[in-house]
Protein backbone atom coordinates (compact mmCIF):
# COMPACT_ATOMS: atom_id res chain seq x y z
CA UNK A 1 0.00 0.00 0.00
CA UNK A 2 2.76 2.56 0.87
CA UNK A 3 4.51 2.17 -2.57
CA UNK A 4 1.07 3.18 -4.49
CA UNK A 5 1.46 6.18 -2.31
CA UNK A 6 5.02 6.89 -2.93
CA UNK A 7 3.88 5.82 -6.86
CA UNK A 8 1.29 8.12 -6.72
CA UNK A 9 2.67 11.19 -5.28
CA UNK A 10 5.75 10.69 -7.75
CA UNK A 11 3.07 10.98 -10.81
CA UNK A 12 1.42 13.72 -9.53
CA UNK A 13 4.78 15.49 -8.46
CA UNK A 14 5.93 14.63 -12.39
CA UNK A 15 2.33 15.88 -13.97
CA UNK A 16 2.09 19.24 -11.79
CA UNK A 17 5.35 20.10 -13.34
CA UNK A 18 7.66 19.98 -10.11
CA UNK A 19 10.91 19.13 -11.05
CA UNK A 20 12.36 17.47 -8.26
CA UNK A 21 16.14 18.49 -9.08
CA UNK A 22 16.18 22.08 -9.04
CA UNK A 23 12.59 23.25 -8.87
CA UNK A 24 12.15 24.64 -12.09
CA UNK A 25 8.54 24.84 -13.26
CA UNK A 26 8.38 22.28 -16.67
CA UNK A 27 5.66 23.46 -19.20
CA UNK A 28 2.55 21.87 -18.28
CA UNK A 29 1.16 19.12 -21.33
CA UNK A 30 -1.97 21.39 -23.08
CA UNK A 31 -3.69 18.13 -23.81
CA UNK A 32 -4.49 15.61 -21.80
CA UNK A 33 -2.79 11.83 -22.74
CA UNK A 34 -5.95 10.33 -23.94
CA UNK A 35 -6.46 13.17 -26.51
CA UNK A 36 -3.20 13.15 -27.83
CA UNK A 37 -2.77 9.61 -28.30
CA UNK A 38 -6.27 9.55 -30.30
CA UNK A 39 -5.81 12.47 -32.04
CA UNK A 40 -8.30 14.37 -30.97
CA UNK A 41 -6.26 17.52 -29.38
CA UNK A 42 -6.33 20.98 -30.31
CA UNK A 43 -5.52 20.97 -34.04
CA UNK A 44 -2.11 22.38 -34.90
CA UNK A 45 -1.39 26.32 -35.12
CA UNK A 46 -1.06 27.21 -38.76
CA UNK A 47 1.83 28.58 -40.71
CA UNK A 48 2.27 32.19 -41.16
CA UNK A 49 1.87 32.87 -44.97
CA UNK A 50 5.25 33.63 -46.75
CA UNK A 51 5.65 37.31 -46.86
CA UNK A 52 4.73 39.05 -50.26
CA UNK A 53 8.15 39.67 -52.26
CA UNK A 54 9.05 43.42 -52.48
CA UNK A 55 9.39 45.02 -55.42
CA UNK A 56 13.06 47.37 -55.86
CA UNK A 57 11.98 49.68 -58.26
CA UNK A 58 8.81 50.81 -55.91
CA UNK A 59 11.13 50.35 -52.60
CA UNK A 60 13.62 52.74 -54.55
CA UNK A 61 10.84 55.70 -55.48
CA UNK A 62 9.51 55.34 -51.94
CA UNK A 63 13.19 55.94 -50.89
CA UNK A 64 13.90 58.74 -53.22
CA UNK A 65 10.16 60.44 -52.43
CA UNK A 66 11.07 60.44 -49.24
CA UNK A 67 14.17 61.99 -50.08
CA UNK A 68 13.32 64.72 -52.24
CA UNK A 69 10.32 65.86 -49.28
CA UNK A 70 13.52 66.17 -47.01
CA UNK A 71 15.23 68.21 -49.08
CA UNK A 72 12.45 70.13 -50.17
CA UNK A 73 11.17 71.15 -46.53
CA UNK A 74 15.10 71.86 -45.70
CA UNK A 75 14.77 74.02 -48.90
CA UNK A 76 12.09 75.76 -47.61
CA UNK A 77 13.73 76.56 -44.36
CA UNK A 78 16.78 78.03 -45.64
CA UNK A 79 14.24 80.70 -48.19
CA UNK A 80 12.49 81.43 -44.86
CA UNK A 81 15.96 82.34 -43.51
CA UNK A 82 17.64 83.79 -46.26
CA UNK A 83 14.25 86.11 -47.08
CA UNK A 84 14.82 87.27 -43.27
CA UNK A 85 18.65 88.00 -43.90
CA UNK A 86 17.39 90.27 -46.54
CA UNK A 87 15.02 92.21 -44.88
CA UNK A 88 17.55 92.41 -41.53
CA UNK A 89 20.47 93.13 -44.52
CA UNK A 90 22.72 90.29 -42.46
CA UNK A 91 25.06 89.25 -44.53
CA UNK A 92 26.56 86.78 -42.30
CA UNK A 93 23.21 84.84 -42.15
CA UNK A 94 22.78 84.84 -45.78
CA UNK A 95 26.43 82.94 -45.47
CA UNK A 96 25.31 80.57 -43.52
CA UNK A 97 22.04 80.03 -45.04
CA UNK A 98 23.98 79.31 -48.50
CA UNK A 99 25.81 76.69 -46.09
CA UNK A 100 23.58 75.56 -45.26
CA UNK A 101 21.48 75.05 -48.58
CA UNK A 102 24.96 72.84 -49.56
CA UNK A 103 24.99 70.66 -46.91
CA UNK A 104 20.87 70.05 -47.48
CA UNK A 105 21.98 69.30 -51.29
CA UNK A 106 25.16 67.07 -50.23
CA UNK A 107 22.74 65.33 -48.08
CA UNK A 108 20.27 64.90 -50.41
CA UNK A 109 22.86 63.47 -52.87
CA UNK A 110 23.86 61.18 -49.91
CA UNK A 111 20.69 59.70 -49.45
CA UNK A 112 20.39 58.96 -53.33
CA UNK A 113 23.51 58.01 -54.06
CA UNK A 114 23.10 54.16 -54.13
CA UNK A 115 19.09 54.51 -55.61
CA UNK A 116 19.32 52.66 -59.06
CA UNK A 117 18.23 55.58 -61.89
CA UNK A 118 15.39 52.91 -62.87
CA UNK A 119 12.73 54.33 -65.35
CA UNK A 120 10.13 54.89 -62.90
CA UNK A 121 6.14 54.58 -64.00
CA UNK A 122 5.78 58.29 -65.24
CA UNK A 123 3.42 60.70 -63.50
CA UNK A 124 0.22 61.80 -64.64
CA UNK A 125 1.35 65.19 -65.63
CA UNK A 126 4.32 63.82 -67.82
CA UNK A 127 1.55 61.18 -69.39
CA UNK A 128 -0.92 64.13 -69.92
CA UNK A 129 2.25 66.60 -71.45
CA UNK A 130 3.12 63.52 -73.34
CA UNK A 131 -0.48 63.34 -74.91
CA UNK A 132 -0.70 67.32 -75.29
CA UNK A 133 2.46 67.01 -77.33
CA UNK A 134 1.25 64.10 -79.57
CA UNK A 135 4.70 62.30 -79.10
CA UNK A 136 4.65 58.50 -79.66
CA UNK A 137 7.85 58.01 -77.09
CA UNK A 138 7.84 59.39 -73.63
CA UNK A 139 10.00 61.38 -72.10
CA UNK A 140 12.31 58.72 -70.56
CA UNK A 141 13.40 57.58 -74.22
CA UNK A 142 13.48 60.60 -75.51
CA UNK A 143 16.47 61.51 -72.47
CA UNK A 144 18.20 58.30 -73.30
CA UNK A 145 18.22 59.73 -77.27
CA UNK A 146 19.78 62.85 -75.97
CA UNK A 147 22.49 60.46 -74.55
CA UNK A 148 24.96 58.87 -77.32
CA UNK A 149 27.90 59.13 -75.78
CA UNK A 150 26.95 56.48 -73.81
CA UNK A 151 26.26 53.12 -75.66
CA UNK A 152 24.31 51.04 -72.67
CA UNK A 153 21.01 49.91 -73.56
CA UNK A 154 19.56 50.18 -69.96
CA UNK A 155 19.40 52.94 -67.35
CA UNK A 156 20.85 50.91 -64.37
CA UNK A 157 24.00 50.07 -66.31
CA UNK A 158 23.99 54.15 -66.68
CA UNK A 159 23.86 54.71 -63.81
CA UNK A 160 26.99 52.59 -62.92
CA UNK A 161 28.49 54.05 -65.72
CA UNK A 162 28.33 57.51 -65.04
CA UNK A 163 28.98 56.20 -60.89
CA UNK A 164 32.50 54.91 -61.59
CA UNK A 165 33.69 58.17 -63.44
CA UNK A 166 33.78 60.55 -59.94
CA UNK A 167 36.49 63.13 -60.13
Amino acid sequence: MRRWQIATAALLAVVSGVHAGDGKRIEPVRAPWYKRWFGIGPEPPKPAPPPKPKDPAVEAANLRAQAEADLIRRQNVCLELRQFAEETDNHELRAKVDALERQAWEIYKQQTAHLPCSRLVPTAEERALDQRLGTSATAATSADRLLPAINVSNRQAQASALREVKP
